[in-house]
C-alpha cells in the first residue's frame, strides 16, 4: 500500500531513518565525489534522472538535443549547461557512446557501471526509508531483482517533474512547477 506524504512526515521513525538515508548518500559520495556530486544540488539530480530517464524510457534515446527538450519546459538548465553536463559526465566515464546505436549525428550516450552502481544503491536508500516506516520489505524484494531499475527509474523521474504546484512547499522543499506531459 502506498504511504502518503503526511504519513511519511509524521512518522516518528521518519527523521532517524532520513539521517540514515543521508549517511548512505554520504557514503556514495566519498566512495566517488564526482559521481556523488550528482546527488548534492537539485539542479543535477533532475538532469541525471531526466538523462536516465531518457536512455531508459524514452522512446528516442538519450541524445543531448533529446535532453535539452525534455528539460526546457522545466527551465532546469539552460542549453549550455546541459552540454557540459553531458560533456563532463563523457569525461569523467560517467556516460559512454551508446553502443547500440552507433550514430554520429544525433550521438546517442548510454550509463556506464558506476551510474547502474550508484542509481542502485540511491533505489535502496530510498526503499530503506519506507521500509523503516511499514517494513514491507521492499529492500529485500529490490536486492533480488536489481534489472528492475530500467523500467522503475523513469517513471520515478517523471514523478519529480510531475509534483503538483506547491505540494512540497509547506515543508520547504522546492518542486517544478511546470507541467509538460508531452515530453514524457
Amino acid at each position: 500500500m502506498p504511504l502518503s506524504s503526511d504519513t511519511i512526515a509524521n512518522h516518528p521513525s521518519f527523521l532517524p531513518s532520513l539521517s540514515l538515508y543521508s549517511e548512505n548518500l554520504t557514503g556514495v559520495y566519498q566512495e566517488n565525489q564526482r559521481l556523488g556530486a550528482n546527488f548534492g544540488s537539485q539542479r543535477r539530480w533532475l538532469i541525471s534522472q531526466s538523462a536516465l530517464a531518457l536512455y531508459w524510457g524514452g522512446s528516442g534515446g538519450l541524445t543531448i538535443s533529446a535532453l535539452i527538450d525534455m528539460l526546457k519546459p522545466f527551465k532546469v538548465a539552460s542549453p549550455n549547461t546541459i552540454r557540459d553536463y553531458i560533456d563532463e559526465t563523457l569525461a569523467y566515464g560517467f556516460l559512454q557512446p551508446d553502443p547500440a546505436r552507433q550514430s554520429l549525428r544525433p550521438r546517442y550516450f548510454a550509463p556506464t557501471e558506476p551510474v547502474y552502481d550508484a542509481i542502485g544503491l540511491w533505489f535502496t536508500a530510498n526503499l530503506s526509508i519506507l521500509d523503516a516506516l511499514d517494513g514491507a520489505g521492499r529492500v529485500a524484494e529490490f536486492s533480488a531483482r536489481p534489472e528492475l531499475i530500467p523500467a522503475i527509474q523513469p517513471h520515478l523521474a517523471r514523478g519529480a517533474f510531475m509534483t503538483p504546484p506547491g505540494a512540497n512547499r509547506r515543508r520547504g522543499l522546492r518542486c517544478c512547477r511546470k507541467r509538460s506531459p508531452a515530453v514524457w
